[in-house]
């Protein structure tokens, strides 16, 4: 989980080159499990793969699969976790024809965890909750919720998700301004200042 929440913003520095993106967040990344470190970086090269114009759901999953420059999807007789985990999301969906109460029986019994901030959980929650509702950015994001365990680690994923897919448009204004001002208050960060950061190191990459 720690993985994804604090690496995400490095989507925003190569989102044309998601090998480059692979490669700066797992030497980047904390973990000393390789199977948590794939699932991690795949998680940003997902977000990256969103932030490109004209990708959807369907694009964003296929790159986190095809994406895989230590080779993780050629170990012989192994599955890679990653696919495993995506699997798993899609037999959750498809098992509960659509309602919300099934799937939600299906994360609490199927997955393979102890803990809810294992580092596949976000993953899983948030795709199995945009596909029951069809992609839905704010049902989703509530749905993230309702579930429970670790909601800020799922909710903080689903927004980057729909966030990078659809634009900042997809949050009411309303909605903006109240998280604005209460991580300036509770916080003293302004998330703009974050957004400008990205902005200028992502001019000076491709100025050079």
């Amino acid at each position: 989980m720690l993985g994804q929440m604090v690496l995400s913003p490095m989507a925003a520095l190569t989102p044309y080159d998601l090998d480059e993106t692979y490669q700066h967040v797992w030497k980047a990344n904390i973990f000393d499990h390789g199977s948590a470190k794939d699932i991690n970086t795949a998680l940003i090269v997902g977000l990256a793969k969103g932030l490109q114009k004209g990708s959807n759901w369907e694009s964003v999953k296929t790159a986190m699969r095809l994406m895989d420059p230590y080779h993780f999807n050629e170990v012989p007789f192994t599955t890679r976790r990653l696919n495993t985990h995506l699997d798993s999301v899609e037999t959750f969906v498809n098992d509960s024809e659509g309602v919300v109460a099934h799937l939600f029986e299906r994360l609490e019994k199927r997955t393979e965890t102890r803990e809810w901030w294992n580092a596949w959980l976000p993953m899983q929650v948030v795709l199995a909750t945009a596909a029951i509702t069809n992609y839905d950015p704010l049902a989703s994001m509530q749905l993230c919720i309702e579930f429970g365990h670790d909601t800020d680690s799922y909710a903080q994923l689903a927004g980057a998700y729909f966030g990078a897919i659809h634009g900042a448009s997809i949050f009411p204004e309303e909605m903006k301004n109240t998280v604005r001002q209460r991580l300036i208050e509770d916080y003293n960060h302004d998330p703009e200042e974050l957004i400008n950061v990205l902005h200028e190191a992502h001019l000076k990459k491709h100025v050079r």
